[in-house]
């Protein structure tokens, strides 16, 4: 395999993947190895495919090493198996029997200065001649989060579009390939109506994984699940099943303290954070990232912003940000160079720029504003237009 050429530079990314519920586990080997498994709880689909992968994923990249080989497998214990010579198919195939696995995924990544490339082959060890290989390149951890995503979702993708042929062709000599009853388990707020609405599969019609799948997919994006399994079962040659549902906890409360500087009013106008919602740890991080940008634009470069979450009974949540505003960043000086035509003083005023002063505490007065800065920049530069220097030009400023 010509991938197993590439140069591995070293890289470790911690929480680049999106991690949720899922059983993972993975051995430590060799110096160059990472071998690892990964499957998920309930009846097989392609979004808990992703996940589990994503989740053993970030253990490989944690552990440094250049070559990574993960069995999909439905073993609680897989047996441990050393790589201790070379990745090739005949060992592939070792660890598929080892792991009661016929999908492996194989590979390496390697980085020169920001830029990086994976290099990987899904294999299914039933039909080496179907396997795929994959490449991704870019820059930046940025670029690597979403090229691994997409890596993740091809595994999905991959596994479960054969298992899924798997199912749907036994399902012809199936006696029990009609659907007896549908059920809905572990929702508390959301109404099982609600539920039952979106999922595709009826009392009386045909199984299909196919259905199933969409319907988790259909349910995840509500909002509203953190987690869905689906359990099948059949008794007396009666097919149920069930979908198992783990709600997202609701917004009790949203607390804002240690904002002296900015009001709680206007945080909300812009904050887009309600109670009696979902609770969304991107919905949060968000917010966490505007309270910061709107701290920086009142010149509290320096404000600290935590979150602390308490629970309630009911499912309920409390969100309370704490902020440090610490100090503003004051203008102490203002000193222009090149300014031959006209004063500093001058140039100061049609920037609307004041250094800090006796009033500062009334009027604010003296506070930096970076997110001004460029307007106030566009605002020289006209002033120097409207007077006929149209060669003038303004360098970054040096602060």
């Amino acid at each position: 395999m010509k991938f197993f050429k590439s140069i591995f530079l070293g890289i470790i990314i911690s929480g680049v993947l999106i991690l949720n519920a899922a059983d993972v586990y993975a051995a430590l080997n060799n110096r160059n190895v990472w071998t690892g498994f990964f499957h998920q709880k309930g009846s097989p689909s392609s979004v808990s495919i992703k996940k589990s992968f994503s989740a053993a994923f970030k253990k490989y990249l944690d552990s440094g090493k250049p070559y990574f080989v993960f069995a999909y497998t439905l073993l609680k214990k897989p047996p441990y198996f050393n790589f201790d010579k070379k990745i090739n198919l005949v060992r592939i195939k070792k660890l598929g029997l080892a792991y009661h696995s016929n999908y492996i995924i194989t590979g390496s990544i390697s980085r020169l200065g920001s830029n990086f490339t994976v290099h990987a082959m899904l294999i299914d060890v039933a039909d080496v001649y179907k396997s795929k290989t994959l490449n991704y390149s870019g820059a930046g951890i940025a670029s690597l989060k979403k090229e691994l995503n997409r890596f993740s979702n091809k595994v999905g993708d991959f596994i479960y579009g054969r298992i899924a042929k798997k199912i749907e062709g036994n399902q012809n000599s199936s006696l029990e390939k009609k659907i007896y009853a549908v059920r809905v388990k572990g929702n508390i707020r959301v109404g099982a109506g609600f539920i039952m609405n979106r999922i595709k599969i009826k009392p009386g019609s045909y199984y299909s994984i196919n259905k199933i799948d969409e319907s988790v997919k259909d349910l995840y994006k509500t909002g509203y699940f953190k987690n869905i399994l689906v359990n099948i079962t059949s008794s007396g040659g009666r097919m149920t099943v069930t979908f198992i549902v783990s709600e997202r906890p609701y917004i009790k409360s949203i607390k804002y303290t240690g904002n002296g500087s900015v009001s709680v009013k206007k945080i909300k106008k812009i904050i887009n954070l309600k109670i009696n919602k979902p609770y969304s740890s991107y919905e949060i991080d968000k917010a966490l990232k505007i309270l910061k940008f709107i701290y920086s634009a009142e010149g509290y470069y320096n404000a600290k912003i935590k979150v602390k979450k308490k629970f309630f009974p009911g499912n309920y949540v409390g969100i309370h940000f704490i902020i440090s505003e610490n100090s503003p960043v004051m203008v102490r000086k203002i000193e222009f160079r090149g300014n031959t035509s006209f004063t500093s003083g001058k140039l100061a005023s049609v920037m609307g720029i004041k250094t800090v002063n006796l009033l500062t505490w009334i009027t604010g007065a003296g506070k930096f504003k970076k997110a001004k800065l460029n307007s106030q920049i566009i605002k020289l530069l006209s002033f120097y237009y409207n007077h006929g220097y149209i060669n003038v030009s303004v360098k970054k400023p040096e602060l």
